[in-house]
């Protein structure tokens, strides 16, 4: 959205510019839910890519540990919340 124009913040009432400000404001509230979600989809993400290069670098050492070492515990769902936000 523009910039209002100069005339409009001259001749407008005071409750027209209040008007203004809070569609403004809820506008700009909307965009920050909007970079919230993203933000948070983003990092998870990444979080998940960082855990795939991880596991690649060291799974031989992970895979032979486990081999002598005794039977795995019961893995938690890592990705459940991941899951069932996008779904």
């Amino acid at each position: 959205m523009p910039l209002p124009q100069l005339d409009f913040l001259f001749d407008a009432s005071k409750r027209s510019l209040e008007d203004a400000e809070l569609a403004e404001l809820n506008r700009s509230n909307n965009f920050a839910k909007a970079i919230r979600v993203e933000h948070d989809a983003w990092i998870e993400s990444l979080a998940c890519a960082l855990l795939y290069r991880w596991f690649m670098d060291n799974r031989e050492q992970i895979l032979s540990h486990r081999e002598v070492g005794a039977p795995p515990k019961k893995a938690t769902k890592l990705f459940e919340n991941r899951k069932e936000s996008s779904g």
